[in-house]
């Protein structure tokens, strides 16, 4: 059996943070991302919504994980609400799933949400915003907060200062989007309590590889006090 998985599980340790890789699901990679993300210990972020999975096929895949004791981040992006209700309540069932709802939806979910079990987030173009998103989002019952901002490096510095500032205690990943790695990075080094990478191909332009992003905080955690 699954132990509980929460957003508290999100938080960094020991000063690293817990290394998210976004996946895209299909039966062939099913057993491998599982068994690695055992070996490797992260957090796959299953991006239902660039899959062809039919609901059965996402509760196998799912269920492959809780047998094997995987936890995982459950992603659905979606212009349409009864879409986003159908596939976000499916995932809801698992205790080893957290819901990553895009902070526009959440007035539209139609069925009971845990705020220990959902990450809701905002994806976003300007970075004078990123205030203004933490406050909207921060106001609403959620385990933990992720904000996605497009930005150069020198927003992205001074964004990470802000929100360094006003947060509260509940784990936060702030991703500047954009095709500059080393600002995303530097995001996961000095504030992110989760920080996104990918595991098999890029699904946004930027994306640290998993494996890359794991041995720069294994070296960061030789020099890294508690």
């Amino acid at each position: 059996m699954v132990m509980a998985f929460s957003c508290n599980d999100l938080k960094r340790r020991s000063g690293i943070p817990v290394i998210v890789a976004s996946v895209i699901p299909d039966m062939k990679n099913m057993h491998k991302l599982s068994d690695d993300a055992i070996r490797y210990g992260f957090i796959p972020e299953l991006r239902f919504d660039l899959s062809n999975m039919d609901i059965s096929s996402i509760n196998k895949y799912v269920q492959n994980l809780e047998k094997k004791e995987v936890n995982a981040i459950f992603t659905f992006r979606s212009d349409s609400v009864s879409q986003i209700n159908e596939m976000y309540s499916e995932a809801s069932n698992y205790e080893n799933i957290l819901l990553d709802i895009e902070v526009k939806n959440y007035p539209d979910i139609s069925f009971p949400l845990r705020g220990e079990k959902l990450i809701l987030s905002s994806h976003y173009e300007k970075s004078f915003d990123t205030m203004k998103m933490y406050s909207k989002i921060s106001k609403f019952e959620c385990g933990a907060i992720k904000l996605a901002c497009r930005c150069a490096m020198k927003d992205a510095v001074e964004n990470m200062f802000q929100i360094e500032r006003v947060r509260d205690e509940r784990p936060v990943s702030f991703t500047p989007m954009g095709s500059d790695t080393s600002t995303r990075i530097s995001s996961a080094i000095s504030l992110s309590d989760f920080a996104y990478t990918y595991y098999e191909r890029e699904i946004a332009p930027g994306q640290p590889y998993y494996k890359d992003m794991l041995d720069i905080m294994k070296i960061l955690s030789k020099y890294v006090k508690n």
